[in-house]
């Protein structure tokens, strides 16, 4: 069935709150039946609109709904029209109320379909259990859809047509019961209309103007309106009837008019202070929400008059004098208690009052000759003031006081600059000098502070030979000989009570006659110290002392004399040129440094002229020169190991060189801050497998690693480079090794045991058998495989094994050990060459030895033909072939001659040269294969003909396989080898092996004993 879902949306709020009376089950759905249950076919018809009210109890609200909201309407149209959705209430027998009512076109489009109506939370109705569903159609059928003829249905609902649509805010009484009377179709019996309602729960009401603060002040009157609260609800049907309730306190002094929602302020007025009143509004469903409403009742400030003001006076006032009166004033007169002064100025007056509640306040200065008024440089003086009545303060209020200055003393004969001569040779100790004039409106007592003179170069503080008396008389305080100065400007400083910190000043020139010139270095001190850089070469001129000497004819002698004791080791000053040089010693930075000392130092020179001589100081700093880093070995190695994770390397197989200690750099001496390096390499294609650390060098695999399986060939040199801070390089060689290891084990050819098939009565160096394992290993040494038996069933070496992995008989078989149909199981062990470490690898292979009327090795691949070196007659026969070839070839040309000219005479020739002339009177391989087999027929007691139950083959075998001859037994690939050789067994006990019985019980057969097997 295809639903129509309206959804109206609307942008609302919700606050959920707890503790709701009476509650609804949220999407409680409720209808006669579900809508999909049944085919709804038809509508009902009318001549008019008519309204419809659903009676029967499944059309009720749910007991599960005490009170909530109707959420959405469910149904379906059999035609279209605008509905009327209703709620009802039924109040008694003849009455019914509206409840709430809801409207919705039905859409032609939307015909037999089942309509979903979601009721915008501004439309929603609030419910109660067995409140009536119904609805008004305007068109002339019921719109919504209906099934009937069945006794079991509903037989309840009333129908009113041309029924006007009511106001459910407003009347909206209705006698439902008079339809019945008035109409035979009412009530419609036997009829379910598809509708449903679903419900959804109660919103709580919100106050719409709190929390709220409000302040008034404390002399607000009785029964004034202070606030008024309003409360609202999403829910509309429950605006109406909101009760809003204050939490009373009687202690507060307001009062709420619960039918205004107004609060007034009590008839005893209020203190000031906070009150929170907390007011409840409750909607008809019980849900409740509460909030503050705060009041503040402030104090009045008190305020100030008379300010600002002002007030001059001259500085040497001194007798107590009123300034100004200050008035104060408070609206809260009855709450004035205390009120204090505040003074924050820099006037130094004094506040007049008599007790806390008088208005008028002096201002008063120099009163009881405490507060006497000094000029300090400003002639402004203010008073910042405030009042407080324990609560609030007035504002701030401000009194000026002007203060006249007093005029400072004054130089009559400095004014305009004066000077006075003395005599170089002549001035003594207390000489008169100059006489010092001053005049005071005031006539104040005139002071004179010390004099300071200004030499015009001289360091500060200058010397000044001079003193003046009270009474402005300057004179002499030491001789002038060897001062060597030629003039001082002197500061005369003078000033009266009132400008001890304002002082006048005036100079006054002193030159001084008959001073002898001496030498003056004219070239020191300078702005910046002389840097001379480290391996600077010996006898290189660093700095010439220049003088100047106003006596031409004066001999000058220069010395210098070092601040450091260490640079006279370094440096020389030549007394007559004044050329500072390098001497005695190349100069190394990090060398003074390593001895700790100062990298820079004085040299005091003095100019002599024999009379007299002048000194300076030349400043000198040793600058450090960047030095290129070098290694300690011209080349390095480095063995990493056979394989490893990526990132792994020097910490498993170490360093190849220590940064501190391999590579050297003088800039390290003087800090392990002042220097870095940084390493790159070169190894080639090889490279790419690893990686350097460019700040440690460390070495790393780049991925991980394995030397068996890289394409890379060691050892291997790389090139390897330091580069410092300033870019200086030094390069070294790396040899990299790979720590080749014995790290794989033999691997057989085959995961499977071996099988091998031979006849009875093999003679001694004959071919047994092969087993092939191979060693993924890189390194030859240790990829070389060799063989041995783990176990061997044999007390004597019937059979022994080669480095090669090829078994041949030692001991020529005899029976009844290698009798026919015998098995013997073996554990052949394969292993690789004991490496630097101690390690070694080993595999095994087991190997059965079956005794059959064939010759060959069977395992689960095809078999292995012996190679042609591996037969021992091979060696012979290539021996005879080389001595007897012209023979063989003479001899073959003429058998072919004679064939060809007399082939049928002389063709009974050809079998007895072959077994005659060459020597060979041997079976054929035919021959000696029906030989053998009769033997194993005779001991096996098969007669002739009968089934050979003990044959097993896994392919009948090459005639090579069968009787190929026996390769040269090379036991160690390790010699070389001089000819075919057997491994000789341990000397032959006298013992008797125990002959098997011929047929055993089949159930003891191959039970994995290392004893013979009998093969039935």
């Amino acid at each position: 069935m295809n639903v129509w879902l309206f959804i109206f949306l609307q942008g609302i709020t919700y606050v959920a709150v707890e503790g709701a009376a009476l509650t609804c089950t949220d999407n409680l759905s409720w209808g006669y039946e579900p809508l999909n249950v049944a085919t709804y076919t038809t509508d009902n018809p009318t001549s008019s609109t008519a309204g419809y009210i659903m009676e029967t109890t499944e059309y009720h609200v749910p007991d599960d709904c005490s009170c909530g909201v109707l959420k959405s309407w469910t149904f379906i149209a059999r035609s279209a029209g605008s509905l009327t959705l209703q709620v009802w209430q039924h109040d008694n027998s003849e009455q019914y109320t509206i409840r709430g009512a809801n409207y919705f076109t039905v859409p032609s489009g939307a015909i037999g379909k089942e309509i979903e109506f979601q009721v915008p939370q501004k439309d929603r109705i609030t419910i109660r259990n067995n409140y009536l569903i119904a609805w008004l159609s305007n068109a002339q059928t019921s719109i919504i859809a209906k099934r009937d003829g069945l006794e079991s249905l509903p037989d309840e609902q009333r129908i009113v047509k041309n029924m006007n649509a009511l106001d459910p805010f407003g009347e909206g009484i209705f006698d439902w019961s008079a339809a019945s009377a008035n109409d035979p179709l009412n009530p419609i019996k036997n009829t379910a209309f598809a509708i449903r309602a679903t419900a959804a729960k109660n919103t709580a009401p919100e106050f719409t103007n709190l929390p709220r603060d409000v302040w008034i002040y404390g002399d607000t009157a009785p029964g004034t309106l202070i606030y008024s609260v309003s409360a609202s609800d999403i829910d509309p049907y429950d605006v109406s009837s909101l009760l809003i309730t204050y939490d009373d306190n009687a202690s507060f002094p307001f009062y709420y008019d619960r039918t205004r929602g107004n609060v007034y302020l009590g008839s005893y007025g209020a203190a000031r202070g906070t009150y929170n009143m907390t007011f409840t509004v409750t909607d008809q469903c019980g849900n409740t929400n509460s909030a503050v409403l705060t009041i503040k009742v402030l104090n009045w400030a008190p305020k100030l008059h008379g300010l600002p003001a002002f007030y001059s006076i001259t500085e040497e006032t001194v007798n107590e004098l009123t300034l100004a009166t200050v008035n104060i004033t408070d609206r809260d007169n009855t709450t004035w208690t205390t009120k204090t002064f505040n003074n924050d100025s820099n006037l130094d007056a004094e506040l007049e009052h008599e007790g806390f509640r008088r208005t008028a306040r002096n201002i008063v200065i120099n009163k009881d000759n405490k507060h006497i008024m000094t000029y300090s440089g400003n002639e402004e003086f203010f008073m910042k003031m405030s009042f407080t009545d324990g609560t609030d303060a007035t504002l701030q209020g401000h009194f000026m006081l002007y203060v006249i200055k007093n005029s400072k003393p004054k130089f009559t004969n400095l004014n305009n600059g004066a000077k006075v001569t003395v005599s170089y040779l002549t001035t003594s100790n207390g000489d008169f000098v100059y006489a010092v004039s001053t005049s005071d409106d005031e006539n104040d007592h005139i002071y004179f502070d010390p004099l300071t003179c200004d030499t015009h170069g001289c360091a500060s503080p200058c010397p000044c030979p001079f003193a003046i008396g009270k009474d402005g008389i300057i004179h002499t305080t030491q001789d002038f000989m060897r001062t060597y100065i030629t003039g001082y400007d002197v500061t005369i400083s003078m000033y009266d009570d009132k400008h001890s910190l304002d002082k006048r000043t005036a100079t006054l020139t002193i030159l001084v006659e008959d001073i002898d010139d001496k030498p003056q270095v004219s070239n020191l001190p300078m702005t910046y110290p002389l840097g001379v850089s480290e391996n600077t070469p010996l006898g290189t001129t660093l700095y010439t002392v220049l003088f100047n000497d106003l006596d031409s004819g004066d001999t000058h002698t220069i010395h210098a004399n070092f601040s450091e004791k260490w640079a006279t080791s370094y440096f020389h000053l030549n007394e007559t040129s004044g050329v500072l040089t390098t001497a005695f010693n190349v100069l190394d930075y990090e060398k003074v440094i390593g001895n700790s000392w100062s990298s820079s130092f004085n040299v005091a020179v003095q100019v002599n002229d024999g009379m007299d001589w002048s000194d300076a100081v030349l400043s000198v700093v040793i600058l450090n020169v960047n030095e290129p880093p070098s290694f300690h070995e011209t080349k390095y190695k480095m063995t990493p190991a056979e394989q490893g994770d990526k990132g792994s390397g020097a910490s498993t197989w170490g360093r190849w060189m220590d940064k501190t200690k391999d590579i050297e750099d003088q800039d390290l001496l003087v800090s392990a801050l002042s220097e870095a390096h940084t390493f790159t390499w070169d190894c080639g294609e090889s490279t790419r497998f690893f990686l350097m650390d460019r700040t440690t060098g460390d070495v790393t695999f780049s991925a991980n690693f394995d030397y068996d399986t890289a394409n890379l060939t060691t050892p291997f040199t790389c090139t390897v480079k330091v580069k410092d801070k300033a870019g200086m390089t030094a390069t070294t060689l790396l040899e990299v090794l790979i720590d080749d290891a014995n790290d794989n084990a033999p691997v057989f050819a085959q995961t499977t045991a071996y099988y091998i098939f031979q006849v009875p009565d093999l003679a001694a160096g004959r071919f047994v058998g092969q087993v092939t394992a191979a060693d993924s290993d890189r390194s030859t040494q240790y990829s070389n495989i060799y063989y041995s038996f783990l176990v061997n069933p044999f007390l004597k070496g019937f059979m022994v094994i080669n480095d090669f992995g090829n078994i041949y008989v030692n001991e020529t078989w005899k029976k009844p050990l290698f009798a026919y149909g015998v098995s013997y199981d073996l554990v052949v062990l394969a292993e690789n060459v004991e490496d630097h470490t101690g390690t070694r690898h080993t595999s095994t292979a087991s190997v059965t030895v079956f005794i059959s009327g064939t010759s060959t090795t069977t395992t689960t691949t095809t078999d292995r033909p012996a190679e042609f070196l591996e037969d021992t007659r091979s060696v012979s026969w290539i021996s005879v072939l080389s001595a007897l070839g012209g023979t063989l070839l003479l001899v073959v040309v003429v058998l072919t001659m004679a064939y060809t000219v007399q082939v049928k005479r002389y063709r009974w020739c050809i079998p007895w040269c072959r077994k005659k002339l060459l020597g060979l009177g041997k079976m054929t391989r035919k021959e000696k294969r029906r030989y053998y087999r009769a033997i194993l027929r005779a001991e096996a007691g098969i007669e002739e003909g009968d089934e050979e139950v003990a044959r097993i083959t896994l392919g009948e075998p090459e005639p090579t396989q069968v009787q190929s001859p026996a390769p040269p037994m090379m036991w160690d690939k390790r010699q070389p080898q001089t000819g075919p050789t057997v491994r000789k067994s341990d000397p032959v006990l006298d013992f008797k092996e125990p002959k098997p019985p011929l047929k055993p019980n089949p159930s003891k057969m191959m039970t994995g004993r290392t004893g013979p097997k009998i093969w039935t």
